[in-house]
C-alpha cells in the first residue's frame, strides 16, 4: 500500500523505510530456501522453493485475519455488528432482503480475511477512492455470491445513503483495519516462523528480498512524493530491534547449513514437544544473543499466546506454557548446546557486522526523517516483550560517544555509535541533496545525495565471502573531487575506485566531496 498523496500529512511512522532496508539486505533466494526448510523442519519432506510454490506465509496471514472474526474470536461481535445493520437495512429495502445471518457473516468473514490492504478510505457521500475499489474488488475474486456482492457494495456506500448504509460503510472500513493489524501482524506473524526476522510491521515474508532497483525506485519516490516521512529501523514494537533481525538476515544466505545446524540442536536438546517451538527457540536465542533465561522464557511465551495456536492470552495452556518454559531453560543446562549456539553467533558476527552498518548507514542518508530507537545508536538485540521499554543509560551512552570519535576498526559498538554521530552531523552540516542511484555491482548498494554526497554499503556479505570477495570491483564515482570517507577520513580519488581499497576498513563508506 501507498499513502495516499493527497493527504494533509507529512508521511508514514516509517514501517515501509523498515521493510525496504531490510529488504535490500536478505538474499531473496536464500530466504525462499529457507522457508522451505522450515516447512520440511516442521512436517519433513523435501525441501521447497516458495520462491516458486504458493506461500504459506500468505495462507497464514488469512487464516490469521479469519480466526480473529470466527467463534470466539476478538472481533466476532464486529462482525455480529455489521450482520444486524446489514439485516436492517434489508428490512427496510426488499430487494436486500434475501440474505440470511448467516450468509452475511460468512460473507463478511471471507471479505475482510481477503481483503488486501489495511482498510478502504471511503466517506460516505463522496468519492470512492479507486485504490479502495479495487481492493474489495480483488477480495471479491469474480466471486458471483450475492451476498458478497452485496457486504462489497455496502462497504463502498454504493447503495445510496441513509443512517444504516453509512454506519455500514464506516464500521467495514474500521474493522477491516483491526483485522489487517491483529489478524497478520499479532497473529499470524507469530504462526509463521521460517525467516522471523521478516516479521514486522509492514514486512510481507512472502516477499523477502528486495532487488536494489526496486529499493532505489522506492527511495526516489518517498523523496518525490514524502521527503519529510519518518523512517525507523527498531520501535518499541518491533517484534527483533535492527541488530538483531541483522543476525538473522546472515541465516538468509545459508539456509541448507542453518537449517542443518537448528535440527542438530534439536537433537541435541532432547525430544521436543512442539517443532515450530523449537525453530523460534533457535532463532531468538542467535537474533538476542547473550540473553538471560528469563528474557527467553518471557518472548518465547509472548510468541505463543500471540499466534494464539497452542495457548492464549485470554485462554492459557497452563502445562503447554510449563512445557514451554522447560525446554528455553534446559538449554542453559545442557553443555553440548551452549558451546554451539555461542559459537554460531560467532561465526555469524562479521557478516551481521556488516548488515549492522549497512543498515545504519541506509537509515540516515536516504530521503526522509530518521527515527532512532532509544539506544539503538549502539548495538542493540532485543525482543519486544520484555525488552521493549528497558530504561537507557543516556549518561553513559554519552561517554560513549566521546570515546568513539575514533573508533577501532573490529568494535562494532563503537563502529555503529560513531557512524551515526557523522552520519546526523553530516546532515545537519549539509542539507542531502537528489536520490540518485549509482551503478553497483549485486554485493553494493551505493548512491549520490547531490553532488557531493554518496553513500556504499556492503550487502549479502557472506555470499560476497564466498565467491571470493570483491576482487577487480570498481565503483564509478561523479567526477570531481577528491572524495573523504567521513567514517574512516581517508581520502578517495575520483573515478573508478576499486572497492576492495574503499571498504578496506568497515563495510560501508560514506563519502562526501571536498571544496
Amino acid at each position: 500500500e501507498r499513502l495516499p498523496e493527497d493527504w494533509p500529512v507529512a508521511g508514514t511512522t516509517g514501517y515501509d523505510a523498515l521493510r525496504r532496508i531490510d529488504g535490500v539486505l536478505i538474499d531473496h533466494a536464500g530466504a525462499c530456501r529457507l522457508a522451505g526448510a522450515y516447512e520440511s523442519f516442521l512436517h519433513g519432506g523435501p525441501v521447497r522453493d516458495l520462491c516458486r510454490d504458493p506461500h504459506p506465509a500468505i495462507a497464514a496471514a488469512r487464516r490469521g485475519r479469519s480466526d480473529l472474526t470466527g467463534p470466539g474470536g476478538e472481533l466476532a461481535a464486529e462482525v455480529e455488528r455489521l450482520v444486524r445493520i446489514a439485516l436492517r437495512i434489508g428490512a427496510a429495502s426488499p430487494e436486500h432482503a434475501d440474505h440470511a445471518p448467516w450468509q452475511l457473516r460468512a460473507a463478511l468473514r471471507r471479505l475482510l480475511a481477503d481483503y488486501p490492504a489495511y482498510r478502504p478510505y471511503v466517506r460516505p457521500g463522496e468519492p470512492v477512492p479507486t485504490a479502495s475499489e479495487q481492493q474489495l474488488r480483488a477480495a471479491l475474486d469474480g466471486s458471483d455470491d450475492p451476498t458478497e456482492r452485496l457486504v462489497a457494495a455496502l462497504a463502498l456506500g454504493g447503495l445510496g445513503r441513509g443512517p444504516d448504509r453509512d454506519e455500514f460503510c464506516v464500521r467495514f472500513a474500521q474493522t477491516a483495519a483491526a483485522v489487517a493489524a491483529k489478524g497478520v501482524e499479532d497473529t499470524a506473524f507469530y504462526r509463521w516462523n521460517a525467516l522471523p526476522g521478516l516479521n514486522e510491521v509492514g514486512g510481507d515474508p512472502a516477499r523477502p528480498g528486495l532487488h536494489p532497483a526496486e529499493f532505489h525506485d522506492w527511495c526516489r519516490y518517498l523523496e518525490r512524493a514524502w521527503p519529510h516521512s519518518m523512517t525507523v529501523l527498531s520501535t518499541h514494537d518491533t517484534k527483533r530491534s535492527a541488530d538483531a533481525r541483522a543476525r538473522l538476515a546472515v541465516l538468509a544466505e545459508q539456509p541448507d547449513a542453518w537449517a542443518a545446524e537448528a535440527a542438530a540442536w534439536s537433537t541435541a536438546a532432547g525430544p521436543g514437544f512442539d517443532r515450530d517451538a523449537d525453530w523460534l527457540l533457535w532463532h531468538t536465542l542467535v537474533a538476542a544473543w547473550p540473553i538471560t533465561p528469563d528474557r527467553l522464557v518471557a518472548a518465547l511465551l509472548k510468541s505463543a499466546r500471540e499466534a494464539k495456536l497452542r495457548t492464549s492470552w485470554t485462554a492459557p495452556d497452563l502445562p503447554y506454557e510449563r512445557a514451554l518454559e522447560e525446554r528455553a531453560r534446559s538449554v542453559y543446562d545442557n553443555p553440548g548446546l551452549l558451546p554451539r549456539i555461542e559459537g554460531m553467533v560467532h561465526a555469524l558476527a562479521p557478516y551481521a557486522r556488516a548488515n549492522t552498518l549497512a543498515a545504519a548507514l541506509l537509515h540516515l542518508t536516504v530521503p526522509g526523517v530518521p527515527d532512532l530507537y532509544q539506544g539503538g545508536e549502539e548495538p542493540l538485540y532485543t525482543l519486544v516483550d520484555p525488552d521493549n521499554r528497558g530504561v537507557v543509560d543516556f549518561g553513559a551512552l554519552a561517554v560513549r560517544l566521546t570515546d568513539a570519535a575514533a573508533p577501532r576498526t573490529g568494535d562494532l559498538a563503537r563502529e555503529k555509535l560513531h557512524l551515526t554521530a557523522t552520519a546526523l552531523h553530516l546532515r545537519r552540516s549539509r542539507p542531502l541533496g537528489r536520490y540518485r542511484p549509482l551503478a553497483a555491482p549485486d554485493h553494493l548498494l551505493a548512491f549520490a545525495r547531490g553532488e557531493d554526497v554518496v553513500t556504499a554499503v556492503t550487502r549479502l556479505p557472506y555470499g560476497l565471502e564466498r565467491a571470493g570477495g570483491w576482487r577487480d570491483t570498481v565503483l564509478e564515482l561523479p567526477a570531481g573531487g577528491p572524495w573523504t570517507d567521513e567514517l574512516t577520513l581517508r581520502e578517495v580519488p575520483a573515478g573508478p575506485v576499486p572497492v576492495a581499497r574503499l571498504l578496506a576498513e568497515l563495510p560501508v563508506a560514506l563519502l562526501t566531496r571536498r571544496g
